[in-house]
């Protein structure tokens, strides 16, 4: 974020956001009316305020939150990657209306139904962040040393992160591997009928065990099962700055050719059309 801040002012600004929306999270929490009990959900909390100015606003401001984190964070890297898997079918428009109808499809407000339930679906949640969290720590810091990417390889389709048919199986074995301790305790979260025994305590430090695993697996597959992929680094920078292989005066050539092509096309089209008149 500090690179993103232009005034020192910005820092205030969102110190004050960031505080006064914990506060709110706080309220709502510890919110009680005498016929509901604790409210923890705010948008309930809104429902309770006496004037109706105040409940608009903040029930505004609830529904633009959702509406672009939904947008930004979800429907648009959604679309994107449908785009990029399957391009003859699918563009952003597409991707987007397919990703809001499983969105509908998961039944998401089920999740808030509860107190409870929305606690169990953010813990069990981080269960499968954890070894991807540690996978690309890994990666960047340890495998490759700061980040030693080579970009143009990134946009190849056999280039060197390519891989095994274009999955990547060292990061898969770590990712289930992380995820695999903690599957236990994660049933038992989902359905309290399911006893697993003293397994349910791992899943209580899941996302740490789970980090450690895909972090430390990935690091020993990469140390016994190299891929040679790791030279030197080749940034963004460095590929505008070469102008990325592309010869301006082949390029001008190429220009003012099919110019010169285009306006011969055009007098003869204007010859034909003045001798049949």
């Amino acid at each position: 974020l500090g690179s993103d801040i232009r005034d020192h002012r910005e820092i205030l600004y969102r110190m004050v956001y960031e505080v006064s929306k914990n506060k709110f999270h706080c309220k709502a929490a510890l919110g009680a009316s005498y016929n509901e009990g604790i409210i923890w959900d705010p948008t309930i909390l809104i429902g309770h305020f006496e004037s109706r100015v105040a409940k608009f606003f903040a029930a505004f401001a609830f529904a633009l939150a959702t509406l672009g984190t939904n947008i930004s964070a979800n429907t648009i890297s959604a679309a994107n990657d449908l785009s990029a898997m399957f391009p003859k079918i699918f563009n952003i428009r597409r991707g987007s209306f397919v990703a809001s109808l499983l969105a509908w499809v998961c039944v998401p407000w089920y999740i808030l139904s509860s107190a409870q339930g929305f606690l169990a679906f953010m813990s069990s949640y981080s269960v499968f962040l954890g070894p991807i969290a540690g996978v690309m720590v890994s990666d960047f810091w340890l495998v490759r040393h700061i980040g030693r990417i080579q970009t143009p390889e990134l946009y190849q389709p056999h280039g060197k992160y390519w891989y095994w048919k274009g999955w990547h199986w060292r990061a898969y074995v770590a990712l289930i591997c992380g995820t695999t301790p903690n599957l236990p305790g994660f049933l038992q979260q989902i359905s309290q009928s399911i006893k697993v025994g003293n397994a349910i305590y791992i899943f209580y430090v899941g996302w740490l065990n789970s980090f450690i695993i895909g972090l430390s697996l990935y690091w020993l597959l990469w140390k016994i099962w190299p891929a040679h992929d790791i030279g030197e680094a080749i940034l963004v920078d460095d590929v505008i700055g070469s102008n990325d292989g592309i010869d301006k005066n082949k390029l001008i050539n190429d220009t003012v050719g099919s110019a010169i092509v285009t306006t011969e096309k055009h007098s003869e089209n204007t010859d034909l059309i003045n001798t049949v008149l």
